[in-house]
């Protein structure tokens, strides 16, 4: 017998199928200002689902979940409280430093010799900050390398595509990313890199220990020694060498472009934890049922909470893979943060980033580098 729906369910359920086939709508099939019009003022931000479009527009939703898409806020009372705050807070936050850098205050020659010409109008800017020191500096070359990397990248991509053997493939997306994340990061930080490895394979051992300890013993262990490994690089300026034996005093003197090697590893801690904690929830969840969705997981299209959250096989929880996760060139210094779980998705199966995104992005990257 076929199901019976009022009237009222009927027509329900019409309206959550039209809702449904706007949401999967192709995001890059619409003119580019509907697209930008509906993101109102965050346009000028990085948009954080610009693949999933692209990647999920044929999947269906189903009823109960297009009605549970809430409506834009953009028009509501809060946010116009939050405009008029931000109409006031960010020509405040714009006046303070022109105002505490002004040469008419008495602290100006405390800070003078750290001052430079910048381009706008020869104003001077702030020349103090190592890293941005460098950068700036070596502007040039850093676009190259990346424009290199990215053609590489593609290549490989490509190469790998062409392989009938998936696991082939992985191993051949694994190799580029591995070897290149070693030879980034060993010209940044020089003979530190041993330090990042050693940590890396202390890690790796508290991680592996949950194939005979409880998981929440692990994570405990996981995050005490993360913790103290933080607390004791920040403590000793990141570890010199000579502290630890005179006999390894030389290494010191190889320091790579970046000295400082332990500023950014606030960022590299918490991919050590992110390794641990997704294999030590994929070797507890082993004996689980397997969910219907990760069935045919390898074919299937994944959104970014499922590439977060979904285990992979334990086989894939290795020190090599862990390296080259938290080794990945464009994420390494400064990020932005993602899961292994997330990181391992994407590296088994990219993303087709649509072109204006790229290009969008490499111009908020083009315009932070005229920021005087």
């Amino acid at each position: 017998m076929l199901p019976m729906h009022t009237p009222q369910e009927q027509e329900r359920d019409a309206r959550s199928q039209r809702a449904s086939l706007r949401i999967v709508e192709r995001d890059g099939d619409k003119p580019l200002r509907e697209s930008l019009r509906s993101r109102g003022v965050t346009i000028v931000t990085p948009n954080a689902n610009a693949t999933e479009s692209v990647q999920m527009n044929q999947t269906t939703l189903t009823p109960q979940q297009a009605a549970e898409i809430t409506p834009s806020l953009w028009s509501t009372r809060e946010f116009y409280a939050y405009y008029v705050a931000a109409m006031i807070i960010i020509p405040y936050m714009i006046y303070v430093p022109i105002y505490l850098s002004s040469d008419k205050r008495p602290e100006y020659p405390r800070y003078a010799n750290r001052l430079v010409k910048g381009w706008m109008g020869g104003r001077l800017r702030d020349d103090s900050d190592h890293q941005y020191r460098l950068l700036r500096k070596n502007g040039v070359i850093l676009m190259a390398v990346m424009t290199v990397y990215a053609l590489l990248s593609h290549c490989i991509r490509w190469i790998a595509q062409q392989c009938r053997n998936t696991v082939y493939a992985k191993r051949i997306r694994l190799a580029f990313l591995g070897v290149t994340g070693l030879v980034f990061v060993t010209a940044l930080h020089g003979a530190n890199v041993i330090k990042l490895l050693l940590i890396a394979l202390l890690n790796y051992v508290i991680a592996s220990s949950a194939a005979w300890l409880p998981p929440a013993v692990v994570t405990c262990a996981v995050w005490m020694f993360n913790g103290a490994v933080l607390f004791l690089v920040f403590y000793t300026n990141g570890a010199p060498y000579k502290t630890l034996s005179l006999s390894l005093a030389w290494l010191d003197e190889h320091p790579g472009l970046i000295h400082r090697w332990y500023i950014s590893y606030n960022f590299t801690m918490l991919r050590l934890v992110s390794f641990a904690m997704d294999y030590v929830w994929a070797r507890s969840s082993r004996h689980q049922p397997v969910s219907a969705g990760s069935a045919g997981r390898e074919s299937k299209v994944l959104s970014s909470k499922d590439r977060a959250t979904w285990p992979h096989a334990l086989s894939s929880y290795t020190f090599v893979t862990q390296i080259t996760y938290l080794f990945y060139p464009p994420l390494f210094i400064a990020g932005p943060l993602m899961t292994f779980n997330d990181f391992y998705a994407q590296m088994c199966k990219p993303l087709h980033i649509p072109l204006r995104v790229i290009a969008g992005y490499a111009l908020r990257c083009h315009r932070i580098g005229l920021v005087d």
